[in-house]
């Protein structure tokens, strides 16, 4: 798939594939904010209405602070989701072996669980207002006869809804494995060193996890500078670190 394509650096690929989840990221949150405008919208409210604390207006500066720190939630995510391609770049060895098919087939299952919970997520706070966390995760998925479940049941066929999350993930993963496959430069002298640097400022990234490293921008829900059921939180959050956050603290 890569016949004409000039090889890369690994350093180059490993930032490409990066930048591109970061994007998809990022896009599923902009997503989140047309659908959860609509749902105030159709309900007759407002972010100012709903939210428990002044001044989230729409596109306000509170509005801006809240997206700011949901980009640094999927920043954290992407990091995360792509450090394994990192790692198998920075090892010649691992690298060779990095087809189209292995990097989609590596990448499926997991795009697929990621996505899941974004739907699930999206339903949830159109049911009762709030974003997902661990213990209503697994209510939703396993929980027959209650609320949020039923109407999963009854208003999405599963099997549609199983589709479109296939369909969606196998994209995403075809676009990650084209990238993670470019041809590669290699250069063994600076290889290691230039990904070992990389990798050393994914994971410092990755650390800011509960750790405001610099200034006061937080990754943990719970540091946010909005009320708990506020708009402002339900804007910045991101659903699978919110799972993530949320597992300590569950029954």
């Amino acid at each position: 798939m890569h016949k004409n394509t000039t090889p890369r650096p690994p350093l180059v690929v490993a930032l490409l594939c990066l930048g591109y989840m970061a994007l998809v990221l990022i896009g599923l949150r902009v997503l989140f904010v047309w659908a959860a405008w609509a749902w105030l919208v159709g309900t007759e409210a407002s972010l100012v209405s709903v939210a428990a604390g002044p001044g989230l207006e729409p596109f306000g500066p509170v509005f801006w602070s809240a997206f700011g720190y949901g980009v640094l939630f999927d920043m954290r995510l992407a990091a995360l989701l792509t450090l394994p391609l990192g790692v198998g770049l920075a090892l010649p060895s691992v690298a060779r072996q990095f087809s189209f098919i292995n990097v989609f087939g590596m990448y499926l299952p997991i795009l697929w669980v990621v996505l899941l919970v974004y739907v699930v997520d999206v339903l949830f706070y159109a049911s009762i207002g709030r974003r997902i966390d661990y213990q209503s995760f697994l209510d939703a998925l396993q929980a027959s006869n209650w609320s949020f479940g039923g109407m999963l049941l009854s208003n999405y066929s599963r099997v549609w809804l199983a589709v479109g999350i296939t369909v969606a993930a196998g994209l995403v993963a075809a676009g990650l494995a084209w990238l993670g496959s470019i041809p590669l430069v290699h250069a063994r002298r600076f290889q290691t060193a230039y990904m070992c640097c990389f990798l050393g400022a994914v994971l410092w990234v990755m650390a800011l996890h509960g750790q405001p490293l610099w200034g006061s921008k937080p990754l943990q829900a719970s540091m946010l500078p909005f009320p708990a059921r506020s708009t402002g939180r339900a804007l910045a959050t991101n659903p699978v670190q919110n799972i993530m956050d949320t597992v300590q603290t569950a029954p």
